[in-house]
């Protein structure tokens, strides 16, 4: 059963090899710049070793498709390498039980996904790292009236932690 097919039922979260510290997680960690300057690269990096060293879920908002091409890129290049740890990675990241990405027009399947976490979040007696989000251009996701800061208002508690491109830090 996969973590997306879990969190809509009422099973407990993913078995975890390692359970990391809930202190470390739950932050929104943003890379601010110019176009062209590198943002999206560093933190699909970024989020993919988090979700790997954590055996967490990761969740990708790939808004202009940037995302998408490295994720293609980074499998490859590992399935090239060819040994056994780049193969496991390389068959870890092919896997949507453990990697999802969501293209601009499912937007609102990004956020259903963050809304359930949070809901389970409110129930749950004890709070722990649920998922690593991935968010490219921070900005252009909205949710009717709500801006991304006011979305990542809530993330914390949930279990996510975010990282995402912006362009300004406003």
């Amino acid at each position: 059963m996969s973590f997306f097919s879990k969190l809509f039922s009422s099973s407990d979260s993913p078995t975890r090899v390692e359970v990391p510290k809930p202190e470390l997680f739950g932050s929104v960690i943003a890379a601010c710049g110019q176009p062209g300057t590198g943002k999206t690269y560093k933190i699909v990096r970024l989020s993919y070793l988090s979700a790997w060293k954590h055996k967490l879920p990761l969740v990708i908002q790939d808004t202009k498709g940037d995302a998408t091409i490295y994720h293609n890129t980074m499998i490859r290049s590992l399935e090239k390498k060819g040994d056994k740890l780049s193969l496991l990675k390389a068959e870890w990241m092919q896997s949507k039980r453990h990697v999802r990405i969501f293209n601009q027009r499912e937007t609102e399947w990004f956020l259903d996904v963050m809304k359930k976490l949070e809901t389970k979040a409110r129930k749950a007696s004890f709070r722990e790292p649920e998922i690593i989000a991935c968010i490219e251009e921070g900005g252009a996701l909205r949710s009717d009236s709500e801006s991304f800061w006011d979305i990542a208002r809530g993330f914390r508690n949930a279990g996510i932690t975010a990282y995402t491109t912006i362009h300004k830090d406003t």
